[in-house]
């Protein structure tokens, strides 16, 4: 098993991530949207939840459940758990995985390592050593074997890991403080929240093409790959406030904007049906998540959800958006 060390760093986790604190689980599941009724349609109960993906296909969501180090394996169709494969590394939790273009290989970042995994007899083909204690994000670039993965404590100690998982080596670094990376669905753009700015770069080269400045904290970004529309959200200081914009895929300049009375933490694109899915955290009210019509960015339903939120997903036919939920207390 090949192992590439990287820099030693101590990670700054971002703002809307898991917490690390002792604490125990008041309750963690996974709450399903059907989006036709705008209500929750079903729950499927899991021992700790963070991050997910979703199969191209819809089939199979794929849950981090870093409590357990694992990662549980859900039929879509049943809501039942498939499958789940377990890290055995004590004291390290899965932070956050992706998928490739066909669904058949499954990244996870999971304490120490990048694992490698196949899909089908979910099992480790094998991974990336670094002694990076916590990595920011990663995604898979369309198109190609990388996976590109965030990182960042300061200004002087950031970076993007281009990692190739065929040779299971980092082919490429680029400098820049990032908490989102999100590709077009080409793969030929790269956008990432810098600070208080959105960012267009060159993936090959890792050079900025264009840019906008939100003059707030970026939260989350995702695509409409369609109409080649950025979203961003965001959320004002001690989440006080928030909202999202829309800028145009390749000037990045703005083209829409909306303001809300809560502090935006996640937001995902639902294909299909031109609605964005903004989950707002930590209301006076509970937890929620807002629909916004496109492309107006009009609000047009609020759905109470449990307190917890943790994550996002939309399944790719529209019909349901998938949130991790847990509550946990300090001990």
């Amino acid at each position: 098993m090949l192992r590439v060390s990287l820099i030693s760093i101590v990670v700054f986790m971002l703002a809307c991530s898991d917490s690390t604190g002792p604490s125990h689980i008041e309750y963690s599941m996974i709450s399903i949207i059907d989006t036709s009724s705008g209500a929750i349609s079903d729950e499927i109960v899991m021992d700790g939840s963070s991050r997910m993906c979703i199969s191209p296909d819809g089939s199979y969501l794929y849950i981090a459940q870093y409590w357990g180090d694992d990662i549980v394996q859900v039929d879509c169709l049943t809501h039942s758990v498939s499958g789940s494969l377990n890290f055995l590394e004590p004291y390290d939790f899965c932070s956050d995985l992706c998928l490739n273009d066909q669904g058949n290989e499954l990244y996870a970042r999971c304490g120490s390592r990048i694992f490698i995994i196949d899909v089908q007899s979910l099992t480790v083909r094998d991974s990336i050593y670094s002694d990076i204690p916590g990595i920011g994000r990663i995604t898979h670039r369309p198109g190609t074997d990388l996976i590109y993965a965030s990182f960042y404590i300061s200004n002087s100690l950031t970076g993007i890991y281009v990692i190739d998982v065929v040779q299971c080596e980092v082919v490429d670094t680029f400098d820049y403080w990032t908490s989102n990376l999100a590709f077009s669905e080409t793969g030929n753009d790269l956008y990432i929240s810098d600070g208080q700015t959105i960012k267009r770069l060159d993936p090959d080269l890792g050079t900025q093409l264009a840019s906008y400045n939100v003059n707030e904290n970026v939260s989350g970004i995702c695509l409409d790959p369609v109409s080649n529309t950025v979203y961003a959200s965001w959320h004002g200081f001690n989440s006080i406030g928030g909202g999202v914009v829309s800028m145009d895929g390749n000037s990045l300049s703005l083209q829409d904007s909306v303001t809300i009375d809560y502090g935006a933490s996640f937001l995902c694109h639902l294909p299909v049906k031109d609605n964005l899915y903004l989950g707002i955290r930590s209301t006076l009210n509970g937890d929620k998540v807002m629909v916004l019509d496109l492309p107006g960015l009009d609000i047009v339903n609020e759905i109470s959800i449990p307190e917890g939120l943790q994550h996002m997903v939309a399944d790719p036919s529209g019909d349901y958006v998938y949130c991790s939920i847990e509550y946990a207390v300090d001990r």
